[in-house]
């Protein structure tokens, strides 16, 4: 499985490395990626009771602000949990490790 480098990152070609990926990898990284943009676009709009379809325009820009006040693009704690359960998950290899999870949570 490709794994992610944070010192080599921003030196790498990231067309070159989607490329290699298999399709499981794709997958994964587009319902990691998805998740993270859903949440973004949805914490905008949170706890709203206005006419929400006029603010989907708005939210879909990702241009920050919102309930929350956000920075553009800015996910929410729910992001942060879910990529800490994916970093969790890619350490500890084939063998869930509770440990190793309850640790990326802190």
């Amino acid at each position: 499985m490709a794994t992610f480098n944070k010192k080599t990152a921003r030196k790498s070609n990231y067309t070159d490395r989607l490329k290699s990926l298999t399709s499981l990898e794709n997958a994964v990284l587009g319902s990691l990626m998805g998740f993270a943009i859903g949440d973004s676009v949805g914490a905008f709009m949170a706890l709203q009771t206005e006419d929400l379809n006029k603010m989907i325009p708005i939210a879909l820009l990702m241009n920050g602000g919102g309930t929350f006040n956000l920075a553009p693009g800015q996910g929410t704690d729910e992001t942060e949990i879910m990529l800490s359960a994916a970093y969790g998950l890619l350490e500890s290899g084939k063998k869930y490790n509770q440990n190793l999870m309850g640790e990326k949570y802190l």
